[in-house]
């Protein structure tokens, strides 16, 4: 697995331009895929109201370049 996130980060490196070269670390393939700490004070619940009924809308035709 080292070696898949070195050619991660040569190709980060690569693409990414000089003067955000010290950002490189927020394109990192492994911290990308943890989720965030839990913060008090920050995180919150979604309350979801036991009434409420999921409404649907109909399909529209879309272009296939946007799908």
């Amino acid at each position: 697995l080292d070696e898949d996130e070195d050619a991660y980060k040569a190709i980060i490196y690569e693409k990414l331009p000089k003067e955000y070269h010290h950002l490189a670390h927020v394109f990192s393939k492994s911290v990308s895929d943890k989720l965030p700490p839990l913060r008090e004070g920050v995180d919150h619940d979604i309350v979801l109201d036991q009434d409420s009924n999921l409404t649907t809308s109909p399909l529209y035709n879309m272009p296939i370049e946007h799908l």
